[in-house]
């Protein structure tokens, strides 16, 4: 393949997950990893984690 040439299927999507996407054990992982990303981001707000700026 030359240099300038992409291919488009480069990058493709597993097919198959464990547990299957749309299951009920799907839905109930994502709404717990939704729920400790909301946490996550509230504490980092609270504590001033999200300010990368450093006291130079």
């Amino acid at each position: 393949m030359s240099e300038g040439v992409q291919n488009k299927n480069h990058h493709q999507p597993p097919r198959y997950s464990v547990p299957e996407r749309g299951s009920k054990a799907w839905r109930s992982i994502y709404t717990l990893r939704t729920a400790v990303e909301r946490v996550i981001a509230y504490l980092k707000e609270f504590f001033q984690l999200n300010n990368n700026r450093s006291a130079r």
